[in-house]
């Protein structure tokens, strides 16, 4: 019964998010004033919107760093750094319109490298981080928000944050001793433009909030609250956590006083500059690139 129904999921899971997201959607538009919502587009002044495009390029730039270290891990990449971020652009592309398994590793396929295996391995590297980073910052954000148990969310969050200096030791009988101490010597840097990533999301989302609403939010409550708000993205039954992160930011940007129409606006806009635009020129990518050959 159990292995019949993970068989259903895993060939309609594409079907099952978009069905997700179209009833979370539905729900957020029955609670919030579409309208409303939608005035964020146009009620953004030109200086607004020329930053957060101008964060949402160099963040672009930032991610494609984080793939170009993961896949330099292995010592037989080659490949320049435009060519990964034509199949970062595929990815993205990917993730968008293939929710899933296919969506997060199909990029193996347009990465110039004949061992597939270990650009997959590149691939869960990249995709570690990116959830690593976003539930590091949410879990250190919730010893600030959550008094009465700060000391138990405290000791989490310090073994959490250890995580990334683990891996060589949890996966020591997977991987060969030259990707081993190749990823010792590139882990702060994957740290740092993981990092980087969170933090242009949170000033995107301060740059944006504060241009909308008429008292002034601080960073540091934008940064925590949408830290939280993040880890949306990093639960897979919607596409891209669409749904899911707008119904958190209705629930949570109000508390530090952002209406919910304008915080599920401000989620939308930003989602639309940061994966809708960039996954464009990846679906373009995408129809005219050629498969690269393969070697498990």
């Amino acid at each position: 019964m159990l292995k019949s129904l993970l068989i259903f999921l895993k060939k309609y899971q594409i079907i099952l998010k978009i069905t997700v997201s179209a009833c979370i959607l539905t729900i957020i538009l029955r609670i919030v004033n579409v309208a409303e919502s939608l005035t964020v587009f146009t009620r953004l002044d030109a200086g607004t919107i020329l930053a957060v495009i101008l964060l949402t390029t160099i963040s672009f730039v930032n991610q494609a760093g984080t793939w170009f270290l993961c896949l330099r891990l292995n010592p037989t990449h080659s490949e320049n750094f435009f060519s990964v971020c034509k199949s970062h652009t595929i990815g993205m592309s990917l993730r968008l319109f293939l929710p899933g398994g296919v969506g997060t590793f199909g990029k193996v396929l347009y990465v110039d490298q004949p061992n597939k295996k270990a650009t997959f391995y590149s691939i869960i590297t990249e995709k570690f981080f990116i959830i690593w980073s976003v539930c590091f910052f949410a879990f250190w954000s919730l010893t600030l928000l959550t008094p009465k148990v700060k000391i138990l969310v405290i000791f989490f969050s310090v073994i959490f944050s250890l995580l990334p200096w683990f891996i060589p030791i949890l996966l020591k009988k997977h991987l060969t001793a030259e990707i081993i101490k190749k990823y010792n010597k590139t882990v702060s840097k994957l740290i740092t433009t993981s990092f980087f990533t969170r933090i242009f999301d949170f000033i995107q989302y301060y740059l944006v909030l504060n241009s909308l609403v008429n008292r002034h939010i601080s960073f540091v409550q934008v940064a925590m609250f949408i830290s939280i708000i993040s880890v949306a993205n990093t639960i897979p039954i919607t596409i891209n956590g669409l749904g899911l992160r707008e119904s958190a930011a209705a629930l949570l940007l109000p508390i530090i006083g952002v209406p919910k129409e304008i915080a599920v606006g401000a989620s939308l806009f930003i989602f639309l500059l940061n994966a809708i635009i960039p996954a464009i020129p990846g679906a373009i990518f995408l129809c005219t690139a050629k498969k690269q050959g393969s070697s498990l």
